[in-house]
């Protein structure tokens, strides 16, 4: 991560030589490197901080981000990192906002992430129970896709599997955890 760090310091440097009519789209995909890079180092203020500046710049005055599938990814994004804090309120504001932008993006793989996080939200958060339904849309989708080897995947699984554990089908709670793991470890995310 160093030298991608080193990279994104010499683009916040010269973020101010683009020149004005190119700065915006400049600032939103420097904000979306910014924030998968904090999200590797598991930097959950740098990876909130990017995620809301996707949303709102500098101001405060929240804009539309450009296309539906950076807004998804952002809103996406935000909620995870709300779901690591336990902000879960305002995790499902954002994965369901994510959700609908990239449903409106016709982009499956954004789906896929919204809706296994959002499954994991409403799985712990009271009343418990919620998520099993997402998990199973996200996985039908990744599965459709070959895409079972994601951390949108390992998240789908994990609730999945916690059902199955609660509903004292400990095989099949077994082998679902078990997938959920070989996803997490084996974590690829598409490009698409």
């Amino acid at each position: 991560l160093t030298a991608a760090e080193d990279a994104l310091r010499s683009a916040e440097e010269g973020a101010a030589t683009v020149p004005t009519e190119h700065r915006a789209h400049y600032l939103v995909g420097l904000a979306v490197l910014t924030l998968f890079s904090a999200q590797k180092r598991g930097d959950i203020a740098g990876a909130l901080g990017a995620a809301r500046s996707l949303l709102a710049p500098a101001g405060g005055v929240p804009v539309a981000v450009p296309g539906s599938a950076l807004r998804a990814l952002a809103l996406t994004h935000l909620g995870v990192v709300e779901l690591w804090v336990g902000r879960f309120d305002a995790a499902v504001q954002h994965l369901e906002g994510g959700l609908a932008a990239a449903l409106e993006a016709r982009h499956d793989y954004l789906t896929a992430l919204a809706l296994s996080h959002l499954s994991i939200v409403l799985a712990i958060a009271p009343p418990a129970g919620r998520g099993l339904e997402r998990a199973q849309e996200a996985l039908e989708l990744l599965e459709r896709r070959g895409w079972t080897h994601t951390p949108a995947a390992a998240a789908a699984y994990l609730v999945l599997g916690s059902v199955q554990y609660h509903e004292n089908d400990l095989e099949a709670a077994t082998a679902t955890l078990a997938l959920a793991e070989g996803a997490a470890t084996n974590a690829d995310p598409p490009l698409r």
